[in-house]
Parts: structure tokens; C-alpha cells; sequence
């Protein structure tokens, strides 16, 4: 089923792709056929430069190429249809041989390609066509029309190529509108219906510019449209350069009010600058033509995009596309690192049999080489001896030590060096075992090695992701943001992001504003997204005459912290290592280590885990990549003899999420009001194996909710009961203050009552109270 589905979706999409191409394919053979029939003063520069872009895709140029050819047939005189078809098929051919030559794309070349065929044929024109002989000025005139045109097509097609995109660069739009305007001269002459087909096109396309791209979009569009109907001088056109410009203002100064409203306002204005500045004033014809307009426009779908940007925006999310871009190649290559050092032998436990074998040549080249009996022995009687020595390498392997006892019997009466055969035997081992030792310790080093390379590739992964998806949220947020104000009086609105990693909001409002307005503000923006803001400052620019706002991610909770601890009975020091980790991301880390037993060794294993998480974490890793690094370092540094206990409680403090985290720790207690819940994992402590598995059991803390941590020295008591928490979890339920310094005192005071005023373990309890924050 699966796989149908698979087939099916490839199948759309594969259908997509063809009419989206063949969409474009019509679009450009009508501007072909548009431009290719346009003429001013003679000439035709327009053609050119249009079929020279056009020449750029392959897979159009036929039909680039057909329908320029087409719309120059139709529609000019017979010397000028061969003079421009001459240049077609010269772009055509040198274009080609210099493609073929530079197997590049002859893009940034298609300038001077065109402009030198138009300049060659034009000089030429005369002598094989019947054409008055051009002045030098006219050709290098003509010439260089077709090269800039060339430059203002390229960036006009690459607009019409890249419809679906939100944007658009308002150089970009300019180029097509002269591109617009230069189809336009090309539909002088034809209608529909008795209609003009040039003035009913050019109010259609206005229209829908305006709605989609807004007022500076359609204001460039209108200028255009209207110096082009100002010189066509059409039949049926209105030609009035201020009646064009002045409805390209209103097409999309109305956008915001809706499709209708945009119409309305739309044919209104057509109407009243028709019958104050047309000559004809307004007749049946075009009467017909608006509504057919108006229609047209509120039938067919047409959606709101992003007004014209700025180059700088373009240029930003280029940068943004080359860091994106950059920081995958950098986390593919730590990868690629990190596989080449995972492609090594596993830990060896045991003898292999090649290495038996170079054993037995060690041990016979010091022991029996210089033997009277050594031909003996290992020419006639090899079989017997070698079974014999093999024997005696498994009793010293399985044993750690080989003692005359252990060979043989006929391999002791027949050997005459016995003893320093035994000796030899045990040393040789000695030095194999060491030699496996730090083979293996290398093997488990290159394994942390890979580990860490991997983490760091994963970690750029996730910043690479998180900068393009954090770019397309914020971008969301922004659009709503915008939507939601636009009945308030602001002059602009930015998003950025502030030193902790949190969202800020920049609103820019006049000054004359006051803090009612301002929380007003404040109001709208919680009311739309998932987070809560806050005025973070409000700073009057008495220079622009605005105030700036910035408005940030408001932090809902805090922690309140307290702690208690003593060491055990007749030891200095304590094996409990705990610390609280304030990180910049708006986060908290309790975190609890106690070591492997008591005193000076289990606090060198508790801090060097507390330590090493703390360096993680502030430097950026993720709280899982940390721990699994901590327990490969405690590992390999202690050869997986000793180990440490790791209790971790992670709390956001935006949302009050906290993710309870425990490696081999005893239960956290969490107290809300009277109910008390109690959370447990069953993992092992750091250090012990190469490879563990742990788990995140996330709450959602509330205010006034308590969290309380501890070592096994306090909940492990008494230590002859198997129930032995009951007394614990009815203290904690008895407890009623919120101070959890108080708590903290409490707990350990009882559990040393319970111990008989004296501390068989090291004891530590952690208390931390979530606090609520009130107000903006």
C-alpha cells in the first residue's frame, strides 16, 4: 500500500513538473509573438534581446525561437523580416559554436553575443536586402539597445521563472515591466470582439500585480504600461501616461481590504480618471472591457505575496542559503571522520589462533632453539609438542599464570628445560596481556574519538537546521504578526533574536504614542503566538520621530534553590557532587553524582562526572550528547572499574517543562500540593559499560510545585527493610512550607535521626521550588 501511494504521489508530481513547464513554455511563446511583432522607429532591438534570453534554456529555445519568428512575420516589413531573421539564426550558430567551445553556460555572454550579430548584420543589411544605408550612429545605436535590453530581459525572465517564490527584488520587477511594456507594442492593432486586446491585457495584468505584489509592484507596472500606450497611440486605448500611473497606485494601495474591495476601487478610479482626463470619455467598449476586467479578476484565483523586497532581504537569505550550505559540508566531513575511525577491530578478550601460533615460534625460538633436543621435538615429534605447548598457553591464558604442574606429563619427561620453558611461557603472556591492554584501550580511544566527532556533527546538523527552520517560523510569526497590527498605527515591525536565543519583537510606532497604546501592542502579539512577551524597553528617536519597542520572550518561571549535605562518619570529604547550571537558553540543570563508595576516591569519580557535564552543556552540546560523552571519558579513564551516579532535572524556564534524567540515581520526589509523585528509572551509573541507555521522563511543573533530589545515603534508610521510602514519602507529604532551604534542613536532619544521629553514608538532598512570575 505503501509503496502504491509512493507511486501515486510521484506520478503528481511528476505531472506538476509538466504543466508547470509547459505553462512557461506559453507564457514565453506569447511574449515571443508579443515582442517579435513590436517596431519603434524601424527597428527592433526588443526581438532581439528577448530571443537572446530565451536562447539561454535549451529546452525552450525552439519555441523562442518559432514564436519570435512568427510574431516578426506577422506583422513587419518584408526587409526588416529578413534583416532580424538573419540576426536569429547568426545568435543561433555563434552562440552555439561558443557553447560548444566553453561546455559552460554562455549566459553572461548572450550580451555581446547579440549585440555583435545585430551590429555585423545591420552593416551588411544593405548590400543583400533593399535597405537605405544606416548611419554609423544608428547601428552602434541599435547595438547597444540590444545589449542593455539584454541585461533588463534576463533579470525580467528570471521573474516570471520564479513566480511561486513569496518575494520579489524590485529591480527584478522593474526589468519585467519593461519586458511587460515591450509585449505591449506588439499587441498595437489586435482585438477581440472589437475590443482592444493591448488595453484589456494591460488592465488585467495591472490588477493582479497590484493584489499580489501591493502598491510599489503595480505603481512601477503603471508607469510602464503608460508610456508604452502614450507612444503606441493604439485605437482604442487610452493613452493618458497619468491615467496608467495613477491606477497602478490604486491596484495596490487596496489590497489589504479584500479582492471586492480591491475591485471596486479598481473600476471606480477607472471610471472617474477616464472621464476627467480621457478625450473620448467612457463608451459602451469600455464599459465592456472593466467589467470583463473586474470579472476575470474576482473569478480566477489570485493570493496575496510578499510586497517588493529589498536586495539587502535577497542578499540575507543568500547568506543565509551559504551558511546552511557550508555548516552541512562541515558536519558531512566530521562524519566522514568519524566513520573512519569507527572501522576498527572490536575489543579482543581472548587469544586468536594466529597469535597462538606466533606465541609458540617466541617461545621455541628462546627456550628450544639451542636444545639438544630440539630437532627431536619439533621436527619428529611436532604434532605431539605443539598439542603439548598449545595446552599449556590455554592453561596460562585461562589461569593469568602457568607452574610446572600444569604441563604435560610427556611433555615434561621429554623436555630438558622445564623450568625456564614455564618461565618463558609466563613472561611472553605477561607482555602479550599488556600489549592487548592498550590495544584495546586504543580501540575504545579511537571509539570516543569517533563518538565525539559524531556529536560534533550532529550538533552542527542541528544548528544548520535550526537556523533555516527558526528563519521560516520566525518569517510565519512575523506575517501574523503584521496582519494582526495592521488596524494599529505602527510605522514598522522586525523579528530577531536576543543574546539568550530567545525571539524579540522590534515595533517601530510614532512617537506621539503613549504606554497605553504600547500595552495595547503588548496585548495583540500574546493573543497570536504560543509564547508570552514582555516590554523589554521603549526607546523614543526623536530624529525619525518614532519610538522603538522591543517586546521579548517573557520567562513564566524561576527557581527557587536550596540544598543540604554532610559526609559520612570518619571521612573528610563527601562522595556527593551536585551543581545548578543557569544556562543562556533560558534553561536550569540540577544535577546530583555520587560516587562509587565513600570518601576522597568516590568524590574524584562524582566531581570529574559533574565537572565534565558542566563544560558540556555551557559549551553548547545537547544534554544527551553530554551525558554519553562523560560516560565514555569515565570508561576509558578507569578502565570500567569505578562509576558514578548521575541525577539530572532540566527545567525550561518559558514553558515549565522539566525532563527528569537519571543514570543508576535513587527516585526524585515531585510535591504538588498534597500529592506527591514519586519518579524512577531503572538505568546503570556512568562508567560502567561503553554503551548506555537512558531515557527522559518529561512533567510540566506548575507554580509552588517542589522538586526534591537525593543520594542513596538518605533514601536507601533504614537499611534492614525492604519498604524503606514509606517513612520518606510521608515526610515530604507532611511538609507545608515552600522554602526549600527549609525542606532541604528538614530532610536531612530527620535522616540522620533516623540513622542515629551519626551519617552511615554520605547523605545530600537538592530542593528546588518553581516559582511563578506574575505581571508584563
Amino acid at each position: 500500500m505503501n509503496k502504491s501511494v509512493s507511486n501515486t504521489m510521484e506520478k503528481r508530481r511528476i505531472n506538476t513538473e509538466r504543466i508547470g513547464y509547459l505553462a512557461k513554455g506559453a507564457i514565453i511563446c506569447i511574449l515571443g509573438f508579443m515582442i517579435g511583432r513590436g517596431v519603434i522607429e524601424g527597428i527592433s532591438p526588443m526581438l532581439v534581446a528577448y530571443y537572446g534570453c530565451v536562447f539561454e534554456n535549451k529546452k525552450m529555445r525552439i519555441w523562442g525561437f518559432l514564436s519570435t519568428v512568427l510574431g516578426l512575420v506577422s506583422a513587419q516589413t518584408v526587409p526588416n523580416i529578413f534583416k532580424y531573421l538573419a540576426i536569429i539564426i547568426s545568435i543561433t550558430v555563434l552562440g552555439t559554436i561558443i557553447e560548444f567551445l566553453y561546455k559552460k553556460n554562455i549566459g553572461n555572454l548572450m550580451g555581446v553575443i547579440c549585440t555583435v550579430s545585430t551590429i555585423i548584420v545591420a552593416i551588411g543589411a544593405p548590400f543583400y536586402f533593399k535597405f537605405d544605408h544606416l548611419s554609423g550612429i544608428t547601428i552602434i545605436l541599435e547595438g547597444a539597445s540590444v545589449f542593455l535590453l539584454t541585461i533588463l530581459f534576463r533579470k525580467g525572465m528570471s521573474f516570471l521563472t520564479d513566480m511561486n517564490k513569496e518575494g520579489v527584488v524590485k529591480e527584478t520587477f522593474i526589468s519585467f515591466s519593461i519586458l511587460a511594456c515591450a509585449a505591449t507594442l506588439g499587441m498595437m492593432g489586435i482585438t477581440v470582439i472589437q475590443i482592444s486586446l493591448l488595453q484589456l491585457i494591460a488592465l488585467n495584468l495591472l490588477l493582479h500585480i497590484g493584489f499580489q505584489y501591493g502598491v510599489e509592484a503595480s505603481s512601477i507596472m503603471g508607469v510602464a504600461i503608460g508610456l508604452a500606450a502614450y507612444y503606441a497611440k493604439a485605437e482604442g486605448v487610452v493613452d493618458e501616461f497619468i491615467i496608467w500611473s495613477i491606477l497602478g497606485v490604486v491596484a495596490g494601495l487596496f489590497r489589504e481590504i479584500g479582492k471586492v474591495g480591491t475591485a471596486i476601487a479598481y473600476f471606480s478610479a477607472f471610471l472617474v480618471l477616464t472621464l476627467l482626463y480621457g478625450p473620448k470619455g467612457v463608451d459602451l467598449k469600455t464599459m465592456e472591457m472593466l467589467i470583463l476586467t473586474i470579472g476575470l479578476f474576482l473569478i480566477l484565483p489570485t493570493h496575496k505575496k510578499e510586497r517588493i523586497i529589498q536586495k539587502d532581504a535577497v542578499e540575507e537569505n543568500e547568506l543565509e542559503k551559504m551558511i546552511h550550505l557550508r555548516l552541512n559540508r562541515f558536519a558531512l566531513t566530521y562524519e566522514n571522520i568519524a566513520k573512519r575511525f569507527v572501522r576498527v577491530k572490536p575489543l579482543q578478550e581472548q587469544l586468536t589462533n594466529n597469535e597462538i601460533n606466533q606465541l609458540i615460534d617466541h617461545v621455541a625460538d628462546k627456550v628450544c632453539k639451542d636444545c639438544s633436543m630440539c630437532n627431536m621435538c619439533w621436527q619428529k615429534d611436532f604434532y605431539d609438542t605443539y598439542r603439548a605447548v598449545y595446552s599449556v598457553l590455554s592453561a596460562v591464558e585461562s589461569k593469568g599464570e602457568v607452574m610446572v604442574e600444569d604441563i604435560p606429563v610427556e611433555f615434561y619427561k621429554q623436555c630438558l628445560k622445564v623450568d625456564e620453558f614455564v618461565i618463558m611461557v609466563n613472561r611472553v603472556f605477561e607482555i602479550y596481556k599488556t600489549n592487548l591492554r592498550w590495544e584495546n584501550k586504543m580501540i575504545e580511544h579511537r571509539g570516543l574519538f569517533a563518538d565525539q566527532f559524531l556529536n560534533i556533527s550532529n550538533i552542527i546538523k542541528d544548528l544548520s537546521e535550526s537556523v533555516s527552520k527558526s528563519r521560516e517560523e520566525q518569517g510565519t510569526f512575523l506575517k501574523r504578526i503584521k496582519s494582526e497590527l495592521g488596524h494599529l498605527d505602527v510605522v514598522n515591525v522586525l523579528m530577531d533574536y536576543s543574546a539568550n536565543e530567545r525571539e524579540e519583537i522590534v515595533i517601530d510606532v510614532k512617537s506621539g504614542k503613549d504606554m497605553g497604546f504600547i500595552k495595547e501592542l503588548l496585548k495583540t502579539i500574546n493573543k497570536i503566538g504560543p509564547n508570552r512577551f514582555s516590554i523589554k524597553e521603549v526607546e523614543s528617536i526623536p530624529q525619525i520621530g518614532i519610538k522603538r519597542c522591543v517586546f521579548t520572550e517573557k520567562e513564566t518561571y524561576r527557581l527557587v534553590k536550596g540544598y543540604a549535605s554532610i559526609h559520612k562518619n570518619e571521612q573528610p570529604v563527601s562522595g556527593d557532587c551536585f551543581t545548578f547550571i543557569d544556562l543562556e537558553g533560558g534553561r536550569d540543570i540540577i544535577a546530583l553524582s555520587d560516587g562509587m563508595g565513600s570518601g576522597e576516591q568516590a568524590l574524584v569519580e562524582s566531581k570529574a562526572t559533574i565537572e565534565m557535564l558542566e563544560q558540556l552543556v555551557e559549551g553548547g552540546f545537547d544534554i544527551d550528547v553530554a551525558i554519553k560523552t562523560v560516560n565514555s571519558i569515565l570508561g576509558i579513564r578507569n578502565n570500567h572499574q569505578a562509576f558514578a551516579t548521575l541525577d539530572i532535572s532540566m527545567v525550561d524556564r518559558y514553558t515549565g517543562e522539566c525532563s527528569f534524567i537519571k543514570n543508576g540515581a535513587v527516585s526524585t520526589y515531585l510535591k504538588r500540593g498534597q500529592h506527591i509523585e514519586k519518579i524512577k528509572t531503572d538505568t546503570l551509573p556512568l562508567g560502567m559499560f561503553k554503551e548506555i541507555e537512558f531515557s527522559a521522563l518529561k512533567r510540566r511543573l506548575k507554580g509552588d510545585d517542589i522538586v526534591i533530589m537525593m543520594s542513596d545515603g538518605i533514601s536507601d534508610l533504614p537499611y534492614d527493610k525492604d519498604d524503606n521510602t514509606l517513612w520518606l514519602e510521608e515526610l515530604i507529604e507532611q511538609v507545608d512550607s515552600l522554602n526549600p532551604q527549609k525542606i532541604a534542613d528538614l530532610i536531612l536532619d530527620v535522616a540522620k535521626d533516623r540513622a542515629g544521629g551519626s551519617a552511615p553514608d554520605d547523605m545530600t538532598v537538592l530542593v528546588f521550588r518553581v516559582w511563578e512570575k506574575g505581571g508584563n
